[in-house]
């Protein structure tokens, strides 16, 4: 995977006078992943993950205790169900946390209104058009693009008017089936080649494995 994502931001550099990633070109990240003798083979790789899902469990946990605090009803069929897949005294497997289906939707709930990453930045390698309500938005070259989830997946006009509730049960009713099929509407990770995969690993350490 890095050989190939490597193939893919090499690019000639005045600043470094190496080669280095064509968007983030003053990063030691960057300046990893495209020289090997900066790290060794694999570490980039182990050192982002780590980073990057160590504040994101501790932001997901925090904010999870939080709302069940507020709503003992959603605590009190949390608890049923781990009762009844795991029991009152063992510790849950994967494979148990991965069956209990409305405590992945409380983490995708509490996910979708308080995301670890809040606001993020992008920038366009390539001058493009998006779509908008009221026709196309031309993005030049080179413009950093901001993006805040936090209120993206708050929009009343989007979600309907309970999209600031804490409702577990939208990711089970399909309310939310959009969502869960397209990470463009869901982007807490990102989306696309630069996507962060520790999802699973999130939630993995969430339910306590």
């Amino acid at each position: 995977m890095l050989k190939r994502r490597r193939s893919q931001l090499l690019v000639s550099c005045s600043w470094c006078r190496t080669v280095t990633c064509s968007v983030e070109t003053s990063t030691y990240a960057t300046l990893a992943i495209a020289s090997p003798s900066i790290l060794a083979e694999g570490a980039m790789s182990g050192i982002h993950y780590w980073l990057c899902t160590i504040r994101q469990t501790a932001s997901l946990l925090t904010f999870t205790t939080y709302l069940l605090r507020q709503h003992p009803e959603v605590l009190h069929r949390l608890r049923q169900e781990i009762l009844a897949h795991v029991g009152l005294d063992a510790t849950p497997t994967y494979d148990q946390v991965k069956r209990m289906k409305y405590f992945q939707a409380i983490l995708n709930e509490t996910l979708w209104l308080f995301p670890p990453v809040p606001l993020n930045e992008r920038t366009a390698l390539a001058a493009c058009a998006i779509p908008t309500g009221s026709g196309r938005l031309y993005i030049p070259a080179g413009t950093q693009v901001v993006y805040l989830p936090l209120l993206m997946q708050r929009r009343r006009d989007l979600w309907g008017p309970d999209a600031w509730d804490f409702d577990p049960g939208r990711w089970l009713d399909g309310r939310n089936e959009a969502s869960v099929k397209d990470p463009m509407w869901f982007v807490l990770f990102n989306a696309g080649p630069r996507m962060t995969h520790g999802f699973d690993f999130l939630t993995r350490e969430a339910g306590g494995n």
